[in-house]
C-alpha cells in the first residue's frame, strides 16, 4: 500500500492485517516500485495523489516491467469524477477506489483482486482458440491476430479469450465481470468498457469483431476485413 498520510497508513495497513493480508507499506510511489521488483506483491494499493510520481509515471512503470506487468493495481482518490475513474482503469488499474470510502469496501475490493490472482495461478484450460483473424493460446497464455503478437494485460487476455471463446454469443457486463473479473459486485460495469476499447486499439483492424450490442453487453463476431484493404489478384 502506497498512502503518504501517515495516521491513514497506519489505520489501513492494520485493518489489512486484520483481514489475514500481510500489508507492506510505503509513503511513496519510487519505495513501492522498489519493493515490488524486489519481491513480487500480490496486490498494490496506490492512494492518490503521490508525493513523488504521478499516477500516468507510476501505471506505466509497474506495466511496463516483467518483474510487476501481472500485479493488479487500485487506486484510491479522492477524485471521483467518471473522467477521472475511467482515465486510471484506461492507465491499467483493475479498480478505482473514491475517497471518503469504508475500510470495509476497500478490504473487500482487496479480496476480489487477490481472488483474481489465484485463478489465474491455476492450470490454464487446454486447447489453443481459433477465432480467425485471432488466435489464442490458453496454455501460454499468448494471443495473435494475423500472426501478430498482441501485447495484452492478464484481464485483456481473460477477456478476449471469453469472447473469442465463445464467438456469436452475447455477454452482458455483468456476465463478463463475474467471468473474466470473478465475483465483483463493487466493480462497476464501465469497467467493462474500458478495457475493450483498449482491446479494440490492440486488434486494430481485428477490433471491429468485438461488437458492442446496445443495452446489453459484447460479442465477438467475423472478422470483415474492410473494401478498402483488400488486395486485388
Amino acid at each position: 500500500m502506497i498512502e503518504d498520510d501517515a495516521d491513514l497508513r497506519v489505520l489501513l495497513g492494520r485493518a489489512l492485517e486484520r483481514a489475514e493480508h500481510e500489508a507492506v507499506l510505503v509513503s511513496t510511489g519510487r519505495a513501492a516500485l522498489d519493493r515490488a521488483r524486489a519481491a513480487r506483491q500480490d496486490v498494490i494499493v496506490v492512494g492518490l495523489p503521490l508525493a513523488d510520481l504521478s499516477p500516468e509515471v507510476l501505471a506505466r512503470a509497474l506495466t511496463s516491467d516483467l518483474r510487476t506487468r501481472g500485479v493488479p493495481f487500485l487506486f484510491v482518490s479522492g477524485r471521483g469524477s467518471e473522467v477521472d475513474r475511467v482515465a486510471g482503469l484506461e492507465l491499467g488499474a483493475d479498480d478505482y477506489v473514491v475517497k471518503p470510502f469504508s475500510v470495509r469496501e476497500l478490504i473487500l475490493r482487496v479480496g476480489v483482486a487477490l481472488r483474481r490472482v489465484a485463478r489465474q495461478s491455476d492450470p490454464p484450460p487446454p486447447g489453443v482458440v481459433e477465432c480467425p483473424p485471432l488466435t489464442l493460446d490458453p496454455l501460454e497464455r499468448k494471443a495473435f491476430v494475423a500472426g501478430r503478437p498482441l501485447a495484452l494485460t492478464p484481464i485483456e487476455f481473460r477477456l478476449l479469450l471469453r469472447l473469442a471463446g465463445d464467438a456469436g454469443n452475447t455477454h452482458s457486463r455483468e456476465a463478463l465481470l463475474t467471468d473474466v473479473w470473478g465475483v465483483a459486485p463493487s466493480l462497476e460495469t464501465r469497467t467493462i468498457d474500458v478495457h475493450v476499447k483498449r482491446l479494440r486499439e490492440k486488434l486494430e483492424d481485428a477490433g471491429g469483431m468485438i461488437e458492442t450490442v446496445r443495452g446489453v453487453g459484447y460479442r465477438m463476431r467475423p472478422f470483415v476485413e474492410a473494401p478498402w484493404s483488400a488486395r486485388s489478384s
